[in-house]
This record gives C-alpha cells, structure tokens and sequence, in this order.
C-alpha cells in the first residue's frame, strides 16, 4: 500500500503503452467506492525505436519510455516501481486448443483448473514464441459441455476450449530489458487488442459478440469476444500512419504537411461540396531545397484517405471470414485509438463491415480528461484494468488454494 501526500492509502498501479508513435505512461489506483480506476496522472512522449510495432532500436526506445515515465511521475506525484506493458505486431498469433485432465470422479477445484491450463500440449516446440494468454472459452465434464465454471462439480474427464496468445520471445525480451533500464519491474504483459477490448467494451458487448478496432499509427489491432471472452485477436501492420504517407507521395508533400493536412482537412467521406473546396499544396519539387505551390480539391484528399481505410476495413473483414469467426464479430463493431479522430471513419467502417460501428472510450478509468482518457489513449486504459483484475484473482485464487490444501490435509490426517 502507499500513501500520498493527502493522507489516502491506495494501491497504485502504473501502466506503459509501446506505440509505433507515441508512450503513454498512466498512474492509477483503485476506487474502492466508485470500483473503478481512478486516474493520478499521464505522461507521454514521442516513441523513436519501433516500427509496426517491432523493437528496431533498444536505446532509442529507452529514452522515450524513461521519458513518458518520467512526465507521469511528475504528473502523479508519485514514484513508478512497477509497470504493466502492451505487446503488438503481427507475431501475435491466437489459437484455439482443446486439453482434457483426469478427475476420476473427484469434484473440480482450482488445482484442476491449473493442471489444464499447464497440460503438455501447450508446450510450444517453437521456442522462438512464448505464451502471454491462456483465455478458457468454455469446460466441458464428461459429455456435459459448454459448462462455464466447473469448480465443485463431479465427473471424470475435465476438459477445455482455450485462446492461447502467443507472443515472439524476443519481443518480450526486448522490451523486458527496457523496462528494466529504466528501472522498473515488468509486473504483466498484455495483447494490445485485448487491452484496448477491455477498456472500451460493456459486459453486454462482450456477452453477445462484438469486435474491437484499436487503429494506431502503424498497427491495428483486433479483438473478437463472444460470452464474455476473447475468442481470437490479431494483428496487422497497418495504421493510420499510412494514410499520411499516401497522402504525401499522391501529392508530393513533406509528411508534417501532409499530416496538417490530413488534421485539418481529412474526411473519409466524401460530400457533394468538396468538389468546389481547393486546398494549396507546398510540393517538393526536383530539387528539394526549393518548393512550388499547387492546387488541389478537397475531394481529391478524400480520395485518397478513402483508398487506404477502405484496405484496412476490407482486410479486417477477410480475417474474420478466413478464421471463420462472423457469428461472434458480425453482431457490432467498436472503432478506438488514435486513428479513430478521423471525421467519417465511423460511417465508412459501418459501410464496409455491414454492421454498426461506434467509437469507443475508455470507460473503466475516471478521473482524466477527454485529451487523456479518450481513444487514443485505450490500450493503457485497458492495461490497468487487466492489471488490476490479474491482481483481484490472484487473491481469490491464493484463498482457493489454501482452502483445497485445509481439505486435503483434513480428510487425509
């Protein structure tokens, strides 16, 4: 526990989001009153050593995560010991196994439970992969299936329908050793997807089957849940990064322009209007000292905007579709991050997928402003409430462990 400065005992928890763009660092702690997190302070800084999501430069990287650690103890007044961390990138790879234990007729307790999730054949034999999540979908006992939690009910063959999220062991690695460079302990790492899921989704969403979007700079990351779980989730590396790009090669712009540009002008979606709105261009011209101007429609911007999302979209749909997965994502969409500012992205994404969309904020954590708890700012939202559920179970689970031990020790001496 630690105290601050007005006398509140609180259990803090701190929680660091690696972008291709941007660190955030966020202090929070639990509101036992209101049970949400309640947000201390943020700090943030421009991400330099990453690229889609991949660690391209150990030092680099170290510098912008001391530095957003640095801005959020200022902004908290408090000192970051331990920090929980995003993972991201295409070498996140989820999988549904099936693993089955003995009982021989004995009632289930948590111990049970652990023997599945340690089964043999969850053993990777790549052991360029480690595993960061082993979600239970559902139990079954015997013939009796679809059984949500099977702890004290009888029967003779245990199984289970697990997620299993792997994530590159070097990956892990690497940003393990940058955590600790900055001296602070890795308490967790967590899918990025998932994160951002559980910041943005009501228990409603989760129960009848929704998709979260986090579109970031140079990743979009996608979570599917379905009765309360997380059925599958993936990475691609593309984000809205890439529209900027776009926009300065189609028009011969610098990037920090063709990001104003995109800021005050973008639009997903196109009016009858914009044909009419002209736009003035600095283009670099054969020699890049020297700049002309040009003249393009508004309309011409969208087109290209448009071209990009459109890809992202309709790649995310054939993901779905190939893993086969339509039944518990084609319910609802929920569209957060950074990317999701972009005026028309809404109504574009609801035109693509078929399906309602609606944009998502973190709704877990009060206490921070809409500039520090709004979309962009979900996948740290979300680390801290997983942090603090992984905290609350791990409690539960140490109490059932120790009542099963009582019991063993009492029916046997």
């Amino acid at each position: 526990m630690t105290k601050t400065a007005s006398g509140i005992h609180k259990d803090i928890i701190a929680a660091v989001d690696i972008g291709s763009r941007k660190v955030v660092c966020t202090v929070a702690y639990l509101d036992a009153e209101k049970k949400h997190m309640r947000l201390l302070g943020v700090g943030h800084h421009v991400s330099r050593g990453v690229h889609k999501g991949e660690v391209v430069d150990l030092e680099a990287l170290e510098a912008s995560v001391l530095q957003a650690i640095h801005a959020a103890e200022q902004s908290a007044g408090e000192h970051i010991k331990r920090v929980v961390v995003n993972v991201s990138g295409r070498h996140l790879l989820s999988e549904r196994v099936c693993v089955e234990s003995e009982l021989g007729g004995r009632p289930v307790d948590y111990t049970h439970l652990q023997d599945l999730f340690s089964h043999e054949s969850l053993v990777l034999q790549d052991k360029s992969y480690q595993i960061i999540h082993t979600i239970p979908q559902h139990y079954s006992l015997d013939k009796q299936t679809r059984i949500v939690d099977p702890r004290g009910m009888f029967g003779q063959t245990l199984g289970a329908v697990l997620n299993v999220v792997t994530a590159s062991s070097n990956h892990i690695r690497n940003i393990a050793t940058v955590l600790r460079r900055c001296h602070v302990d890795c308490m967790g790492i967590y899918a990025a997807g998932m994160a951002s899921g559980e910041a943005v989704l009501s228990g409603d969403e989760k129960q009848f089957g929704v998709c979260v979007i986090d579109l970031g700079a140079e990743v979009t990351d996608v979570a599917i849940y379905h009765e309360g779980k997380c059925v599958h989730l993936f990475s691609m590396p593309l984000g809205s990064a890439h529209i900027t790009n776009d926009i300065a090669k189609v028009f011969s712009i610098s990037l920090q322009d063709a990001e104003r540009l995109k800021t005050l002008y973008g639009n997903a979606i196109a009016t009858t209007t914009d044909r009419e709105e002209m736009i003035t261009l600095n283009v670099i011209g054969d020699d890049p000292r020297y700049r002309k101007e040009a003249t393009i429609t508004k309309a011409d911007l969208i087109q290209v905007i448009q071209s990009r999302v459109e890809e992202i979209f309709s790649l995310i749909a054939a993901q779905i579709k190939r893993k086969k997965l339509g039944d518990f994502a084609d319910r609802r969409f929920v569209l957060t991050g950074g990317g999701s500012a972009l005026p028309g992205i809404r109504e574009l994404a609801s035109r693509l997928l078929n399906n309602q969309v609606r944009i998502g904020r973190p709704i877990h954590v009060i206490g921070g402003s809409d500039n520090s708890m709004g979309p962009p700012f979900a996948t740290c939202a979300g680390l801290l409430s997983m942090a603090h559920q992984r905290a609350s179970q791990s409690k539960v689970e140490k109490k059932g462990l120790i009542k099963t031990i009582g019991a063993w020790i009492k029916a046997n001496f």
